[in-house]
C-alpha cells in the first residue's frame, strides 16, 4: 500500500475497505521469517523475556524453570547479523530487572554463587558490571525522566541489612540511597512514586519511630523525610495521596503536594487491623473530572469502592464489592469502565462517572448471577471501542468481544477456541491503525496463535500457525519479534513484518448528499482524549458536505471533491475550522477506492487551522 507524506503533519493514504474478510485480513501479513536458529536443528533455544532497547531488544534463551540449563542473555535488531549473545563470561543470568526505559538491570551469579548487579543497553560495550556482592530483593520504581532505577538490596558480604538503592545504569551512579534503618535492621519501603520531578516513598522514620513520607532526587543528600506518620503513598491526578495512622489504628486518607505544609486530611476510615493495612485501602484509579477512586477492603464487611474529589470529608461510596475485587478502571469517553461483581450480577462490565448514581452495570453479558466476564480481565481501549473477554454464550466459553460500552454495541468477535472451551487473549500487543493484534489459544489442546482483528467478527483471523504451544511476542518498530516453534527448527527467534495500513473509519453509516455525487464521507473529530463522529449538517455551501463536532449546527469541517483538474484527477479539498484533530475518509462509489486524511489539531501556543487538497485524489 502506498503512503504519501505531506507537510503540516498531514497523512494522505490509500485505504483498504472498512470491513475485511478473514482471508483479506490474513493476506495483509506475510509469513514469519526465521531470524536466527540459535540452537541448530530441532533443538530449542526458547527465546523469552523480550525487552526493548535503543537498538532493538534483549531476550534470554534457556528455560527459566529448568535449573540445569543455563539462561543466556542475547541482543537482536531483528536480523541474523544483529543477533548475538551479550552474556558476561563466567557468569550465569539469575534474572532480568526490566524497566520502561532503554536500559535494563541484571542479577548475575558466578560459579561460587556470588551475586552481582549489571546493566545493559543491548550492546556488548553497554553491558556493565555495577556492583559485586549485591542481592536485589525487590524493584521499587523507575524514574523515566532521569533514568533512575530504585530497588531494595542487601550487600551479601555484610550482615543482612536490606536498604533502598538507586542506579542510573553506571557503576558510579549505583549506590545506597539512604541507610534508613542503621545497624542490622532491614528498611521496609513502599514502591517509589514519581511526582512533580521528584520521587516519593514510605520508609522508616529516623530513630525507628514509625514510618514517614520521604522525598528524593536520587542522591543521598537529596533524600529527606517530609513528614512522619504515613504508611502508604500514591500519585493520582495532580496530587499525592497518603494513608496515615492515628491513635489506635485509625486509618486516615490525606492529599498532598509533596510538602508537610501542603498535606491535607481528607477522610477518616475508622479503626482497621494495622497488620493488614497494606490491603485495607488501595488506589482504584482516575475517574475523571478531578475525582479519584479507592478500594477499601475489610474482612468483616463487604469491600467497597469510594470516590473523592480531593477535598476534606467529601468521599462517597460508589458500590459494595463482596468479592473483594474490581479491575483497574479504563477511561473511555466520559466514563470509567471496570469489571466487578456486586454480589448479584456476577462479574460484569460496570461504568462510573465518579458519582454513586452514575455507577452502574454497563453491559450484563450473562443475565443473573452468572459471570459474564473473567474476573481478572482488564478492559482495553482498542480504536474507538473496548476490547475484553466474555462468557455471554455458555456454548462458546470465554471469548473476545468488542464494546462501545452499551449492550447494543457489544459484539462477540467469534468462537476462537471452537466449542465450549475458552481462550484468554493477551490484548494490545500491537495497535496498528484500525487493527489490533493479540494472542489466543485456537483450541483446548492447540497452540497459541497470533490473531488480528479490525474490530469486526468478519475481520478477525489468525495470522500465524506455529504448531508449538509457546509464543512470546514483542513489538519492534515495524515488525514483531516472536519466540515460536515451527516444528522444524524448534522454539527459535522469528520476525513478522507488519503492513503499512490506514486507520479504519468509525463504526456507523457513511454520509452522502447531492452536493457531492458519487462519493461518501466519514469524519471523526478528536480532542482531549475524546473522539466523536462528525455530524452531517443540512446547510452548507455549494458542492460541499459540512460536518459539525462539538456544537450541533455549527459546521467545523468542509469536504469537497473537484475536477477533473489539468492532470486528469479529481481533487479532494478539505478545510476545517476547529483546533481539534480531524480525520476524514472519502470513498468513491464507482471504484470503491478510499482515501484517508488527517488534519492535525492546533499545537499549544500556535494559531493554525490546516487544510489541504490532494492533487492525486481519484480517477474520474
Amino acid at each position: 500500500m502506498k503512503r504519501l507524506r505531506i507537510s503540516a503533519g498531514l497523512l494522505l493514504l490509500a485505504s483498504i475497505s472498512p470491513t475485511l474478510a478473514q482471508a483479506q485480513i490474513a493476506d495483509l501479513f506475510g509469513e514469519p521469517t526465521l531470524v536466527s536458529d540459535i540452537a541448530p536443528g530441532p533443538q530449542s533455544s526458547s527465546p523469552r523475556e523480550f525487552a526493548r532497547t535503543k537498538t532493538g531488544a534483549i531476550f534470554t534463551t534457556g528455560d527459566p524453570a529448568d535449573p540445569i540449563t543455563p539462561r543466556v542473555l542475547w541482543t537482536t535488531d531483528g536480523t541474523a547479523g544483529g543477533t548475538l549473545s551479550i552474556q558476561p563470561e563466567g557468569l550465569r543470568l539469575d534474572r532480568i530487572l526490566t524497566t520502561p526505559g532503554e536500559i535494563h538491570w541484571l542479577q548475575m551469579r558466578d560459579d561460587e554463587d556470588r551475586l552481582s548487579l549489571w546493566s545493559t543497553d543491548g550492546t556488548p560495550a553497554g553491558t556493565l558490571e555495577l556492583a559485586r556482592n549485591l542481592e536485589v530483593i525487590a524493584p521499587r520504581g523507575f524514574d523515566a525522566d532521569r533514568g533512575l532505577f530504585y530497588f531494595t538490596a542487601n550487600e551479601t558480604d555484610s550482615p543482612p541489612d536490606a536498604e533502598p538503592w538507586v542506579s542510573d545504569g553506571t557503576a558510579a551512579g549505583t549506590h545506597l540511597l539512604k541507610d534508613l534503618a542503621p545497624g542490622p535492621d532491614a528498611a521496609s519501603t513502599s514502591p517509589f512514586v514519581h511526582f512533580r520531578g521528584r520521587d516519593y516513598f514510605i520508609g522508616p522514620a529516623p530513630d525507628a519511630v514509625g514510618f514517614g513520607l520521604w522525598r528524593t532526587d536520587g542522591t543521598s543528600a537529596g533524600t529527606v523525610l517530609v513528614e512522619r506518620g504515613f504508611r502508604r503513598v500514591w500519585a493520582a491526578g495532580s496530587s499525592l495521596y497518603l494513608l496515615g495512622v492515628e491513635g489506635n489504628n485509625r486509618l486516615i486518607l490525606y492529599r498532598s503536594d509533596g510538602t508537610a505544609a501542603g498535606t491535607t486530611r481528607l477522610q477518616d476510615f475508622g479503626f482497621r487491623d494495622i497488620e493488614t493495612f497494606g490491603t485495607e485501602v488501595e488506589l482504584f484509579g482516575d475517574l475523571g473530572a478531578g475525582r479519584v477512586g479507592w478500594r477499601i477492603d475489610n474482612l468483616e464487611i463487604p469491600s467497597s469502592l469510594w470516590v473523592t474529589d480531593g477535598t476534606p470529608d467529601t468521599a462517597k461510596k460508589l458500590m459494595d464489592l463482596p468479592t473483594f475485587f474490581a479491575s483497574t478502571p479504563t477511561r473511555f469517553g466520559p466514563w470509567a469502565y471496570f469489571v466487578a461483581d456486586d454480589g448479584t450480577t456476577g462479574f460484569e462490565l460496570w461504568r462510573t462517572d465518579g458519582t454513586p448514581a452514575g455507577t452502574q452495570v454497563a453491559v450484563e453479558l450473562c443475565p443473573g448471577s452468572c459471570d459474564g466476564l473473567l474476573s481478572i480481565q482488564p478492559t482495553v481501549v482498542a480504536g474507538d471501542r473496548l476490547f475484553l473477554t466474555s462468557a455471554r454464550d455458555p456454548e462458546t466459553g470465554f471469548e473476545p468481544i468488542i464494546s462501545d460500552g452499551t449492550p447494543a454495541g457489544t459484539v462477540a468477535l467469534g468462537d476462537i477456541c471452537p466449542g465450549p472451551c475458552s481462550t484468554r487473549p493477551e490484548f494490545g500487543l500491537f495497535d496498528l491503525p484500525g487493527l489490533v493484534l493479540f494472542t489466543a489459544l485456537d483450541g483446548p489442546n492447540s497452540p497459541r496463535s497470533l490473531w488480528v482483528t479490525d474490530l469486526t467478527p468478519e475481520g478477525t483471523a489468525a495470522i500465524t500457525s506455529f504448531p508449538g504451544r509457546s509464543l512470546a511476542v514483542l513489538p519492534l518498530g515495524d515488525s514483531l519479534l516472536l519466540g515460536a516453534e515451527d516444528g522444524a527448527f524448534g522454539d527459535e527467534l522469528w520476525r513478522l513484518d507488519l503492513p503499512d495500513l490506514d486507520p479504519l473509519p468509525p463504526v456507523g453509516p457513511w454520509r452522502s448528499g447531492p452536493a457531492l455525487p458519487g462519493f461518501e464521507v466519514q469524519v471523526r473529530i478528536s480532542a482531549d482524549g475524546f473522539s466523536r463522529a462528525g455530524v452531517l449538517e443540512p446547510d452548507c455551501i455549494s458542492e460541499t458536505l459540512c460536518f459539525s463536532g462539538a456544537v450541533p449546527g455549527r459546521a467545523e469541517v468542509f469536504v469537497r471533491v473537484v475536477g477533473p483538474k489539468p492532470n486528469g484527477r479529481l481533487w479532494p479539498t478539505l478545510v476545517k475550522f476547529s483546533t481539534s484533530t480531524v480525520e476524514i475518509w472519502i470513498r468513491q462509489l464507482s471504484s470503491g477506492d478510499v482515501r484517508y486524511y488527517r488534519l492535525a489539531g492546533a499545537r499549544l501556543g500556535f494559531d493554525e487551522l490546516p487544510g489541504l487538497f490532494d492533487r492525486e485524489g481519484f480517477a474520474p
